[in-house]
């Protein structure tokens, strides 16, 4: 049985969301992995007074959590011009696990799926 060749397609989404994680504590060493892949730590490695977390740069996470494929365009010869509308938000730290750690098991699902097809 041959499976039919489909077109690779590129989509466009309007929205970039930047995500400033404002929590000022340092990040604890039993974060999620999925949220330590954003975090840069400090090169000194200097930890907190009580030895249990590592000092970071500021964590920019690019959101696109909530960009639904019923909102993305085709990029073809008949898209002339692409609109951008960029936001900046700040979330806490604990949020930002949730977040991370949600696409993570989003994408992992999708991969399984697409895998089963």
């Amino acid at each position: 049985m041959q499976r039919k060749s489909t077109p690779i397609v590129s989509y466009w989404h309007p929205n970039v969301t930047l995500t400033l994680v404002s929590d000022r504590s340092p990040i604890s060493f039993s974060s999620p992995p999925e949220a330590k892949r954003h975090v840069h730590l400090e090169p000194s490695g200097q930890k907190s007074p009580d030895g249990t977390a590592l000092y970071h740069y500021p964590v920019i996470f690019p959101n696109d959590f909530w960009n639904l494929r019923e909102q993305m365009t085709p990029i073809n010869s008949t898209t002339p011009v692409l609109p951008i509308r960029i936001s900046l938000a700040s979330i806490s730290f604990w949020k930002f696990n949730l977040y991370s750690v949600g696409i993570y098991f989003f994408l992992i699902a999708s991969e399984m799926l697409c895998a089963r097809s």
